[in-house]
């Protein structure tokens, strides 16, 4: 079935997802109303209706996405409680896919907390990509992630390479294949 909304309608659509009181709605509505905010906010943002601020949303596909490759692979060092996904809106680099942030040191002392991760997918150029190119780019995120998971990270070099992110995908295929 499809179901034609009116910009206002979309729009409204849009803040009832995005707002708290969005619990009562189910779960497939609730994913399919999400995919359908992403795809107005790429339209808003190439219309030129959103100002060049970059928007950021956590992103729960992203996130499960995410935990399903660190599963498969046995990537036992990650703490997923402190790997937490989003998603950005609004970018103006056309070569960035996705990027990985780690909480400096000083200020998990400052806060008494340990080591958070944040993997940010920038929408309006990992969105062009086909699943599998996705998956590859959230493995590369990973890989910057160290095993001592205490706020370091794994620059280019020796251990992030096409290479290796190649193996660790054909892994995953063969893994999920068993």
């Amino acid at each position: 079935m499809l179901l034609r909304l009116s910009q206002e309608e979309f729009v409204a659509l849009v803040q009832l997802v995005e707002s708290a009181e969005n619990h009562y709605l189910d779960w497939p509505l609730t994913a399919i109303v999400r995919c359908g905010c992403r795809l107005y906010h790429l339209f808003l943002f190439h219309s030129g209706h959103i100002n060049h601020m970059i928007e950021y949303e956590r992103d729960p596909d992203i996130d499960n996405t995410v935990r399903e490759i660190a599963s498969t692979l046995g990537m036992r060092h990650l703490d997923l409680s402190r790997v937490i996904c989003m998603r950005s809106y609004g970018s103006k680099s056309r070569r960035v896919l996705a990027r990985c942030h780690v909480m400096p040191r000083i200020m998990q002392k400052a806060l008494g907390t340990g080591a958070y991760y944040l993997i940010e997918v920038v929408s309006e150029n990992f969105e062009k990509l086909q699943d599998d190119d996705k998956t590859r780019t959230l493995i590369h995120e990973l890989m910057h992630i160290p095993h001592s998971f205490g706020g370091g990270f794994r620059h280019h070099g020796n251990h992030v390479t096409r290479r290796n992110v190649e193996s660790m995908y054909r892994e995953l295929v063969r893994r999920k294949s068993i």
